[in-house]
């Protein structure tokens, strides 16, 4: 039986053939968490994930009260704060790891200490690359975490599960966020095909987001810094003059190349993608101060910085 002991929150994690009474995550039954609308796969019946529970440290229950081990917990680094949840377990309205995070929040986070919140979770929300299975755990996912997103002002969501890059607009309820009206930018529908797009943004987005200023995008081949910027400020106040649908929304940014052979998948006509590309090796390098947040994607042949993200306050 191959056991992936890497991937924290990954899937297809193994420990025995009895996961039932052997799952150090908790998960119930003798098969796991598998939903019917699941595409976890035959693995061992869930994310047991014992090597990875005893080699990797995680926040104590005092720290944390409620965590449940490297499935989910949450972490104040530097100026952020950072939760970790876990996709392979229950996440539905409800559920233990899903009371705990609001719970969490509710308590255990103090935004004038760490203004920023982040959310890392293996599987993303919104990721529109066609492979309908995964599609549609996303979508089930969303519809689950929206309404905790917008509750507490979630900055960024961070996964992974594709090996690509892809960053979203401002995402509220499945929609750019400085859109007052539903219209044809809502996840879902017909979707249909829009072929293998490297790079650059929807047409909705270069028609709106850009000209209102809440996001601006540059995507070269140059040599030049691919970059993507969100006004967080500017939403707010196109929110106030009724111009935009919520006063908060979330960056959804989905980069998980740093090792597995890379995606070579066509994307649904989804209108939120801002950025992709699934040509390049790397990992991210994060820095923040007060009032921005920068996500780096550092290329692995040569190291250099390929695409830069940024999130203002301003």
């Amino acid at each position: 039986m191959h056991c992936n002991a890497m991937h924290r929150r990954n899937h297809e994690q193994c420990v025995s053939s009895d996961p039932g009474h052997n799952d150090p995550s908790g998960a119930a039954g003798p098969a796991g968490y598998h939903p019917t609308w699941g595409d976890m796969g035959g693995d061992s019946g869930g994310e047991c994930g014992l090597p990875t529970s005893l080699r990797l440290g995680a926040p104590t229950e005092r720290q944390t009260p409620g965590a449940n081990g490297v499935w989910w917990n949450a972490v104040d680094v530097g100026l952020l704060h950072m939760v970790t949840l876990s996709a392979e377990l229950d996440l539905s309205v409800g559920s233990k790891q899903y009371e705990w995070l609001v719970r969490h929040l509710e308590t255990g986070f103090d935004r004038s200490r760490t203004p920023w919140l982040l959310l890392g979770v293996h599987r993303p929300l919104y990721n529109n690359e066609a492979y309908e299975g995964d599609y549609v755990v996303s979508e089930h996912l969303a519809q689950a975490l929206e309404p905790v997103l917008r509750r507490f002002a979630v900055d960024a969501v961070l996964a992974g599960h594709y090996h690509s890059v892809l960053v979203t607009c401002p995402i509220a309820f499945g929609e750019c966020a400085d859109s007052a009206s539903k219209g044809d930018r809502t996840r879902g529908g017909d979707r249909g095909l829009m072929g293998r797009g490297r790079g650059g943004a929807s047409r909705y987005v270069e028609a709106n987001l850009r000209e209102q200023g809440v996001l601006r995008s540059s995507n070269t081949t140059s040599g030049a810094i691919r970059s993507t910027t969100f006004s967080q400020g500017k939403l707010r106040n196109l929110h106030a003059r009724g111009l935009a649908s919520s006063p908060n929304a979330t960056i959804h940014y989905t980069i998980g190349s740093a090792g597995a052979s890379l995606d070579d998948a066509t994307l649904y006509a989804e209108p939120w993608r801002v950025d992709f590309f699934d040509d390049n090796f790397g990992y991210m390098r994060l820095n923040a101060t007060a009032n921005a947040v920068e996500m780096d994607f550092v290329r692995n042949d040569g190291g250099e910085v390929f695409h830069r993200l940024t999130i203002r306050k301003d």
